[in-house]
């Protein structure tokens, strides 16, 4: 029997090969979709598995696609963004797209990979500069001292944390050059101590930009005895810095991870801290939407307008994470901007389903007892200096339930709640470095179940293996003494 000429389905011509021929030219086709593929999950260091759950199909479907069932094409556009491949470049694999296009998709991969070798070496250039030194202080104190000879400055690293010590910010203290008589002189003018703050801001400005330091009250730093001038004291995060997508970033865990908590609930730190294990860039939302939304200008910068952008920006990483927030632990604390967007996110629920899908991003939820309100309440009536002022007990209550319901319409594997348990000497309203040091222990304890979350149901890295401050904490364990 010898096999006969069809017409060809795509073109409507005379086909000249044979039925034999062509399903040979479609198994190697497939072939070669599939070893794509597979070295795109190899790249990413994703399973089969991991890769089919992000893409919302059975990990049985895609391994039976491996081996040579035709792909579904309502999945293969998800499929292709969870690999990193494009799209069109999957589909001319397979043979699916007409002859006069099929250049077109390697000329889109050449293009999308050419982009990211250049960000790839950008990335080591930045880590470059990290390891000889460009620290932020050094950053502001160089440009500090390239642009006048009034000014010293003094850098001090803070360690914060009693049974696990972090690097978390540095101190840089400023004081004027001049005569011996004068140059210890601190000014009790707020006029005078803001146009001094202003003037080292302007000789500083390029570095002032890129390392988000902030000004410290002088009665919260009577303590540094080192500091001249307790009223020029500059903060610069380091734990807490905002920080770019690493080197190797883990490929694995689903791309965008929201740590949301209300304020001393630690949501900040454990994100910049998880952030660490993944090698993933980190956000403090409140920090970063005055920026991301452009109020640039102190006048601009009331709590409404603040508290709109936030909550803006907040809503778009959690509708679209694709868009702004792939391989990123962004924390969420603002209370105000937490109800409005919620309350915004209910009015647009999605119908009911049977069972809910696991939706971008992952979720950590850091929940707090009553008595750390109590807590706070008590210690801010004590001592006004201390950031934050005093919490409305029933703002945060209602914060804390509207995420409560948000999650419960969510996939189970989609997010986590941690509880925080501050131990009871840290609620006797100690003195503030100890309180200060017992609650960070607390955060390093949450960050730990949350990596180990990340680790048993989404394919994250073992803290005994990961990279990063939080996994090296892990391995070395608690202190047994005080510092």
């Amino acid at each position: 029997m010898v096999d006969k000429p069809e017409l060809g389905p795509a073109t409507g011509v005379g086909d000249l090969r044979t039925s034999r021929q062509r399903r040979r030219d479609a198994s190697e086709l497939h072939s070669r979709w599939a070893t794509e593929v597979q070295q795109a999950l190899q790249e990413r260091g994703l399973s089969v598995y991991s890769a089919a759950r992000q893409a919302g199909i059975t990990p049985g479907a895609l391994q039976a696609w491996l081996k040579g069932s035709d792909p579904d094409p309502r999945a293969l556009g998800r499929l292709a963004r969870v690999i990193g491949r494009r799209h069109l470049y999957l589909q001319q694999l397979l043979g699916w797209l007409p002859q006069e296009l099929s250049d077109v998709p390697l000329r889109l991969e050449a293009g999308e990979k050419l982009q990211d070798s250049i960000a790839q070496a950008s990335r080591w250039v930045e880590a470059a500069t990290a390891v000889i030194g460009f620290s932020g202080p050094l950053l502001i104190a160089d440009e500090l001292l390239r642009n006048s000879e009034e000014w010293q400055v003094t850098i001090r690293h803070s360690i914060r944390g009693h049974l696990y010590e972090v690097p978390f910010s540095t101190y840089a203290a400023f004081s004027r050059l001049g005569p011996p008589g004068r140059r210890h002189q601190r000014s009790t003018l707020p006029s005078a101590i803001n146009d001094d703050r202003r003037e080292i801001e302007q000789l500083t400005l390029g570095a002032f930009q890129r390392t988000s330091p902030y000004w410290r009250e002088p009665a919260t730093t009577e303590h540094l005895q080192w500091a001249e001038r307790h009223d020029l004291v500059l903060v610069v995060p380091r734990l807490l810095a905002t920080t770019p997508r690493g080197l190797r970033p883990n490929l694995a865990v689903p791309p965008s991870i929201l740590v949301v908590g209300v304020p001393y609930a630690g949501a900040i730190n454990v994100g910049a801290l998880l952030a660490t294990v993944l090698d993933w860039g980190s956000v403090d939302l409140e920090m970063a939407a005055g920026e991301w939304t452009g109020i640039q200008e102190r006048t601009e910068r009331t709590e409404p307008v603040l508290t709109h952008a936030r909550s803006d920006v907040a809503r778009r990483l959690l509708k679209d994470p694709e868009d702004g927030a792939r391989f990123l632990v962004w924390a969420w604390t603002d209370i105000r901007s937490i109800l409005r967007t919620f309350r915004r996110l209910e009015l647009e629920a999605l119908p009911d389903r049977a069972e809910p899908r696991i939706a971008l991003p992952l979720v950590v939820f850091i929940k707090v007892p009553d008595t750390l309100f109590e807590y706070v309440a008590e210690r801010d009536a004590r001592d006004p200096s201390q950031r934050g002022g005093l919490l409305d007990a029933e703002l945060v209550a209602a914060a804390q339930s509207l995420i409560e319901v948000h999650l419960a319409k969510r996939a189970p594997a989609s997010y986590k709640v941690l509880e925080l348990t501050p131990p009871q000497d840290a609620l006797e309203i100690p003195p503030a470095d100890r309180s200060v040091d017992l609650f960070f222990d607390q955060y390093v304890q949450l960050a730990f179940e949350a990596a180990q979350w990340l680790q048993q149901v989404h394919g994250g890295p073992r803290l005994d293996e990961a990279p990063g401050i939080l996994a090296q904490l892990w391995r070395r364990g608690p202190k047994s003494e005080p510092r």
